[in-house]
């Protein structure tokens, strides 16, 4: 019938009903895929296309070379027929003078059909296969639900192997691999390793700072989302205590001090159309500035939004931005930050503010270190800078800034100390224990440790090495308590039922087969889903008549059916009545008017009236003359 139908609209060669031979063209095409159309048959059909090719007879064979084409090619047995027909097809092309329609289309089923070789495309890195495991965890299979899973995957990897290991260490280091979202998941995940090797924990946070030292060294554009990322995860591994909050300071002041001149004069480093160095800044005030909320942290963070803003006016005020208006995106990321770190704090509306705001905290930080270490005044001048305007001084932050000759170790120690606590001398004692309850705000247990002794008095104290004491009677009680409350969690845990993982098992389409009878006798079928690989199958299983396992299954068939059988039996039972109740409501109309009939009949008759007084014997009897 379908070729019969082909054949008619072949033969016909009429320019209407598009419509109706496209579809029988495309459903000759899914037939053939499916095999239920033989492709000998399919051939031909196109072969009487390409006799007559023009007009409805090119959409036609177009549509059926869409629909089967690519099928037919790739096929064995009809490999060598469909080529020929399509270098047939695009000699007649050529030949013909065709509407550039027409030739649009010949153009797509044939390259569909036979696309050309991808010789100038880059062919894919092969890597070993634990290397891609290791990157399928890592970049496809990591989030926030299953971050325990991956991170027992990521300990049973071989790590004494120096080439695995290294491997490894390099795709937790690629944070720019991984989703934006999931570079707080990479961070657990390394903090969950670094518990069993601390090596790794080191090497990556390590190569993060290079990489970020890196970008602002080369500062190229096309690497600013990398850049991004490496802030962001540098901010989740300090949120997970992998790190201590004076290496996040120093990356946030060697973004505004790293490449710039003295004088505030624009460097290639840091040119003053680029932008990139404040959305850093914001990007990892927004990932761990929630934690500087106490303590020597509080101080600092305070302290350095003094600094940032006059990095920001001082980009405002360079040749550049005057000629040109302020990106509002930049505006708003800032002033959000600090809105939800410092809510109090208002941004310096003018650049004499933000400057004089900045001079005003160098002096205070000069006149601490001249009342405590005096030898080191005139290094500390030259390395704030006196110059007079508007200038972008050095802050300096590092211990290497400290002029050596002139400064003895200890005065030197002291200084450096100084510097990482900025307000900790000349305060009152309530800042220890802001310090002290600074510890365990954050996600992870362990980190960083900061000290709570601040001095008295105008005193300056020498912090020595730390020495381990020996455990006092506290300790050994914790010790004993947490002992036990381990041995009774393992117990629990030994009593309660263990489960079976579940495995995602993606069961195939059921089959059109009738079910089978229950079994007299021998063997019952069963089908057991199996996982190989990435697909599941089905696999028969013989079970002995005899198991429980068989008697149990037919006993609930049996239940099953008993059950069908009576709800089935209630469910007729009710129809039954439902229908006599509805042909009784159907009746009663017709019964109403027969019965109100009768009754108008019935008192519409004369009632009998009884004669009064005696009986009329004549008009009973008759008269006696007649005998």
């Amino acid at each position: 019938m379908l070729k019969n139908e082909f054949r008619y609209h072949v033969k016909k060669k009429d320019q209407i009903n598009i419509e109706s031979k496209i579809k029988t063209v495309r459903f000759i095409g899914e037939l053939t895929k499916f095999r239920v159309f033989p492709k000998a048959e399919t051939l031909f059909c196109l072969k009487l296309l390409l006799q007559d090719f023009r007009h409805h007879n090119i959409e036609m064979a177009c549509c059926l070379l869409d629909t089967a084409g690519r099928f037919l090619y790739q096929s064995p047995d009809s490999h060598l027929k469909i080529k020929i027909q399509l270098e047939q097809m695009m000699r007649m092309k050529a030949a013909l003078h065709l509407d550039s329609r027409y030739l649009a289309m010949i153009d797509s089923c044939y390259y569909y059909c036979n696309p050309p070789e991808s010789s100038g495309l880059e062919k894919r890195k092969q890597r070993p296969p634990l290397h891609e495991y290791i990157r399928f965890l890592l970049y496809k299979e990591l989030s926030k639900t299953n971050i325990e899973k991956v991170l027992r995957q990521m300990r049973k990897l071989p790590w004494d192997e120096p080439v695995v290991c290294g491997y490894a260490i390099k795709c937790l280091i690629r944070a720019w691999n991984v989703k934006f979202n999931n570079i707080q998941c990479l961070a657990s995940l390394l903090a969950g390793l670094a518990v069993y090797h601390e090596d790794v924990g080191i090497t990556v946070v390590d190569a993060v700072l290079e990489d970020i030292r890196v970008g602002m060294e080369i500062n190229l554009p096309k690497l600013n989302q990398r850049r991004i990322a490496a802030v962001k995860y540098l901010g989740e591994l300090y949120n997970y205590r992998l790190l201590d909050s004076t290496v996040v300071f120093k990356v946030l002041y060697s973004f505004i001090t790293f490449g710039i001149s003295p004088g505030g004069n624009p460097t290639p480093l840091d040119p003053p159309e680029n932008l990139q160095r404040i959305r850093l800044i914001c990007g990892l005030l927004d990932t761990c500035g929630q934690y500087f909320d106490r303590g020597s942290s509080r101080r600092k963070l305070d302290c350095f939004l003094v600094f940032f803003q006059r990095y920001i006016w001082w980009k405002k005020e360079t040749e550049f931005w005057k000629e040109r208006k302020w990106p509002l995106d930049v505006e708003y990321t800032v002033a959000d930050t600090v809105e939800a770190l410092r809510p109090k704090v208002r941004l310096c509306g003018r650049a004499s503010d933000a400057f004089s705001a900045a001079e005003l905290l160098e002096k205070e930080f000069l006149e601490i270190i001249a009342r405590h270490l005096p030898d080191v005044q005139s290094t500390r001048k030259a390395s704030f800078g006196s110059d007079e305007g508007h200038h972008l001084n050095r802050i300096s932050e590092s211990e290497e800034e400290v002029a050596e000759p002139v400064v003895e170790e200890d005065q030197a120690q002291t200084l450096a100390e100084l510097k990482a606590d900025l307000y900790a001398i000349d305060e009152d004692d309530d800042e220890a224990e802001d310090l002290a309850e600074n510890r365990g705000t954050r996600r992870q247990t362990g980190g960083e440790t900061e000290s709570a002794d601040t001095p008295t008095d105008g005193e300056t104290v020498l912090r020595k090495p730390l020495e381990l004491e020996p455990p006092s009677k506290e300790d050994e009680e914790f010790l004993a308590a947490f002992e036990k409350t381990i041995s009774d969690n393992l117990q629990q845990r030994s009593v309660e039922s263990s489960k079976l993982p579940l495995v995602d098992l993606i069961p195939p389409p059921p089959s059109k087969a009738k079910p089978e009878a229950p079994p007299s006798d021998g063997d019952m079928n069963f089908s057991l889903l199996v996982k190989r690989g990435n697909k599941t199958q089905l696999q028969k299983l013989k079970v002995p008549v005899n198991c429980d396992l068989v008697a149990n299954i037919l006993s609930n068939r049996e239940a099953e059916r008993r059950e069908r059988s009576v709800v089935k039996q209630l469910t007729l039972d009710i129809t039954e009545r439902q229908e006599q109740e509805e042909d009784q409501e159907l009746l009663r109309p017709m019964q109403r008017p027969l019965a109100s009939t009768r009754q108008q009949q019935s008192d519409n008759r004369p009632r009998y009236v009884h004669p009064k007084g005696a009986p009329n014997v004549e008009h009973i009897f008759g008269s006696g003359r007649k005998r």
